[in-house]
């Protein structure tokens, strides 16, 4: 009888499963895509007088991005900062839709997210959990609650602490994957609560000098066990595992 075939697999497999039993919370994956100079954003001045930044155009290839909604389709909730959904107003859905509910989760602590954005106003088909501080300012709390969506109350402002209790939010929930797609001071503020097992990094071939601060790659990869380094549409991919405790090796 052949023993211990496929066992790295079947412990990759069962990853999730067994972090939610001993852990109390789910598998977390970090994904992003950034520039060869470490930035995950292009921005651009607006033309309607505010002067504000905002986004506007993808770093990734159009091949990545359809292996981000094949991942969405897999997990249980994707989680974003407040800043990110308030300068790309995201769905962040999966398209085509996944066979289990996905949870669009903001961090934000002050309540700014506005009930015009698309992630508020689809709220009803499409569920929002909007994770606040203790002085978000209640009317605004009850705007979000009156238009869909679900308040998750922080006892911390601190941002790592509220990252970790609300991993155990969702390990009550029974969730067995999450997806962490940013910005760059929620994925840094993720890997300081030391909460992520597993990293998606989409390298795009272009540059953005700017003044902002960038994310340290090398810092993040150099206690991650790379799995895969594949091209996608012009892209660099690698995908890797920070959780080595939990796969055996």
């Amino acid at each position: 009888v052949d023993v211990g075939l496929l066992q790295h697999e079947a412990i990759r497999l069962t990853a999730p499963f067994r972090m939610l039993t001993m852990a109390k919370r789910p598998w977390v994956i970090a994904k992003w895509a950034m520039t060869i100079d470490g930035y995950l954003a292009f921005p651009h001045v607006s033309t309607d007088g505010s002067g504000e930044s905002h986004q506007y155009q993808w770093i990734s290839s159009e091949v990545s991005r359809a292996i981000v909604h094949d991942l969405r389709r897999r997990v249980d909730a994707i989680v974003v900062g407040v800043q990110t959904a308030l300068a790309d107003d995201p769905l962040l859905t999966a398209r085509p839709s996944g066979p289990r509910p996905l949870v669009r989760v903001v961090l934000d602590r002050q309540a700014r997210l506005p009930v015009s954005s698309r992630l508020v106003q689809t709220a009803h088909e499409h569920p929002v959990l909007v994770a606040v501080g203790p002085r978000a300012a209640t009317d605004q709390v009850k705007q979000l609650q009156d238009n869909g969506c679900e308040i998750w109350h922080s006892s911390t402002d601190q941002s790592s602490q509220m990252l970790i209790d609300l991993a155990h939010e969702f390990g009550a929930r029974q969730m067995t994957n999450v997806l962490v797609e940013g910005g760059a001071h929620v994925l840094e503020s993720c890997f300081k609560a030391d909460i992520i097992d597993e990293v998606w990094a989409f390298l795009a071939p272009k540059l953005l000098d700017t003044n902002k601060p960038s994310l340290r790659l090398r810092e993040i990869l150099s206690n991650t066990r790379v799995e895969a380094i594949d091209q996608t549409g012009g892209d660099l991919f690698v995908r890797g595992l920070l959780r080595h405790d939990l796969l055996g090796r």
